[in-house]
């Protein structure tokens, strides 16, 4: 499954997320209070099967700070 693909499911289950097509490593941005439920989502639904946290970046901008992670199905 793709990300734009992984990114339409959690929009269509009401997820407050955004798609981003950067080539050549796409990505979905949440706010933080969605995370945990987008969390529970990605690993509880058997189409995502998110089951690894591979990495886990803390990024530190002049202005604020930012999170990401790798997560593999």
């Amino acid at each position: 499954m793709t990300v734009e693909e992984i990114s339409r499911v959690l929009s269509e289950a009401g997820f407050n997320i955004t798609y981003h097509d950067s080539s050549p490593d796409p990505f979905i941005e949440t706010p933080r209070e969605e995370l945990q439920k987008i969390g529970k989502r990605l690993n509880r639904d058997h189409e995502l099967s998110f089951d690894l946290l591979s990495c886990l970046t803390g990024l530190d901008w002049q202005d604020y700070f930012e999170v990401v992670y790798n997560l593999f199905s």
